[in-house]
């Protein structure tokens, strides 16, 4: 006689998840090493302000000057 064992009980093996292909790991594994070493956009974006800023003060124009100039860029 056949013994039948109830579905999800405590005696059923544990499931293993589906295995993935190594496309699917290869991508997954560069998209973690991605979100971890480079920086949001927003980032490059302030960098990319301050340098052009320091380099205005630098060749003269004062701190005022420069902060009247990017607004007046930045709004038109």
């Amino acid at each position: 006689m056949i013994e039948q064992r109830p579905k999800g009980g405590d005696d059923s093996a544990p499931q293993q998840p589906p295995r993935d292909g190594i496309l699917a790991r290869a991508a997954t594994r560069s998209a973690a090493v991605a979100e971890r070493w480079f920086p949001n956009t927003l980032v490059f974006a302030l960098l990319t302000v301050a340098v052009v800023a320091i380099a205005a003060m630098g060749i003269g124009s004062g701190p005022a000057k420069v902060a009247s100039v990017f607004g007046n860029g930045f709004w038109t």
